[in-house]
């Protein structure tokens, strides 16, 4: 799962037009629990190819000690 500063990172950058004053963002709860909800679908997308490409790794490496 990811680090809570990458997800405070995602938040930022998605909401940095609707800064009021330093750590403080106007964004309704509907959209701020949407932006979390499309964070966990990207980053559970990542982990997949991530696994993805260990899995054709160790395959090619298998493949290789026939």
């Amino acid at each position: 799962m990811p680090e809570y500063s990458t997800v405070e990172r995602y938040s930022k950058e998605k909401f940095f037009k609707r800064r009021v004053k330093g750590e403080i963002f106007s964004v309704d709860f509907e959209r701020a629990c949407a932006a979390v909800e499309r964070f966990v679908e990207l980053a559970t997308a990542e982990l997949r190819v991530s696994k993805l490409n260990i899995a054709t790794v160790n395959l090619s490496a298998a493949e290789k000690f026939k």
